[in-house]
C-alpha cells in the first residue's frame, strides 16, 4: 500500500481540512502486489534502507487511484498550517516509512511536523487493561477450587491476585513461568507445574506428552489466553506450539474462561483453537464495543467487563 504515499496523502487531507475544502468519506491510495521479484520496480535500495520510486508509483494506472488521493499542488490550497501534529502508536518499518512520507511532504510545503510517540502510552494502557482483567478473573475463583492458568501476562496478574488471598486455599496448575514466580511463596496455594522445554517468547514450558499429563487432571476452571476472538472464526492463537496445549486445557476444565483485552476481539490469528462454544465466559476490558458484547452473548458466551479503575 506504499506507506510513504499514505503519509503524503494524510498530510494533504489535513491541509484540505485546514482550508475547509470538501473531504470524501474515505480516500483510496494505489495498492499493488509487491514480491521479491518486483520490489525493485517500486523501490531503490540505498545502503541500509529502501527509497520509494515516486515516478513509478505516481505513474500507476489511474483506475487504482481514488480521485481524492491525487497529490495536492501548492496552488490548490489558499493557506498552509504552520504546524501539523502526528501521533504514532507503533514502532515498525511500515510506520517508519509512513512518517518519512509525512516529513518529506511537510518540508515541501514549509510545514513543521511534530511527531508524538504514543507507543509507551498505548503499552501502558494495554497493561492497565490486562491487570484489570486479571483482577476480575480472580474474583471468579472460589476457595478450595482447582484452576488451570494458561501462559500470558493477564494470567500472571490473575496469579498475583490469588497470591494475596491468604485466607483461602487453592490448587493452581500451570506451565507458565511468570505464574509460577507469582505463586511460589504462596503457602495457601498448592502449585502444580507442567514441565517441558522452555519457550522464551511465551515464557511457558511445553512438552510433547503434556496432553497425557493433563488428561489425568480435572479442574474447576481454566483461564485461557488467546490472540484472536470472534463469533465467526472462534478462538484463535498465533503460536502454533501453544495451540494444542490450549485445546488440552479446554478438555480438562468444567468451565473455560477466556481472558483477553479488547484489542484481541475481532482478530483472527494463525491457528484455530475451537469455536466460541468451547468457552463459557469472557473477561475483557471496558473498551469492548456494545456490538461485540451483544454478539458474544447471543452466541452463548457470558461477557464480564473489567473496569480499569475498578
Amino acid at each position: 500500500m506504499f506507506p510513504e504515499l499514505i503519509g503524503r496523502v494524510c498530510l494533504e487531507v489535513a491541509i484540505k481540512a485546514y482550508n475547509r475544502l470538501p473531504l470524501p468519506g474515505h480516500v483510496v491510495t494505489p495498492t499493488v502486489v509487491v514480491t521479491g521479484e518486483t520490489l525493485c520496480d517500486y523501490y531503490d535500495c540505498c545502503e541500509d534502507h529502501w527509497t520509494i520510486r515516486w515516478d513509478v508509483v505516481q505513474g500507476l494506472p489511474k483506475e487504482i487511484w481514488s480521485r481524492d488521493a491525487a497529490l495536492l499542488s501548492r496552488d490548490q490550497a489558499r493557506e498552509f498550517p504552520r504546524v501539523v501534529d502526528f501521533v504514532r502508536y507503533l514502532h515498525d518499518e511500515y510506520y517508519d516509512q509512513l512518517t518519512g512520507g509525512l516529513e518529506q511532504r511537510a518540508a515541501e510545503f514549509g510545514i513543521t511536523l511534530r511527531v508524538t510517540d504514543a507507543s509507551a502510552d498505548l503499552a501502558a494502557g494495554i497493561d492497565q487493561a490486562r491487570r484489570a482483567i486479571g483482577k476480575a478473573a480472580a474474583n471468579l475463583v472460589r476457595a478450595g477450587e482447582a484452576v488451570m492458568l494458561d501462559a500470558g501476562s493477564t494470567n500472571a496478574y490473575l496469579a498475583q491476585e490469588l497470591a494475596r488471598r491468604r485466607g483461602e486455599n487453592f490448587t493452581v496448575i500451570t506451565h507458565s513461568l511468570p505464574v509460577i514466580e507469582a505463586l511460589k511463596n504462596a503457602a495457601h496455594i498448592t502449585l502444580i507445574g507442567i514441565g517441558g522445554i522452555f519457550h522464551r517468547e511465551s515464557q511457558a514450558f511445553l512438552a510433547t506428552n503434556a496432553g497425557n499429563v493433563l488428561a489425568g487432571l480435572r479442574v474447576d476452571r481454566a483461564f485461557l489466553g488467546v490472540t484472536g476472538l470472534s463469533v465467526e472464526h472462534g478462538i484463535s492463537n498465533i503460536d502454533l506450539a501453544q495451540t494444542d496445549f490450549k485445546r488440552w486445557i479446554i478438555e480438562i476444565a468444567k468451565e473455560v474462561v477466556l481472558v483477553a483485552d479488547s484489542l484481541k476481539i475481532g482478530e483472527v490469528a494463525l491457528t484455530r483453537i475451537g469455536p466460541i462454544s468451547a468457552a463459557d465466559k469472557l473477561v475483557t476490558d471496558d473498551q469492548i464495543s456494545s456490538r461485540d458484547r451483544l454478539a458474544f452473548a447471543q452466541a452463548g458466551l457470558e461477557v464480564i467487563v473489567a473496569t480499569r479503575n475498578g
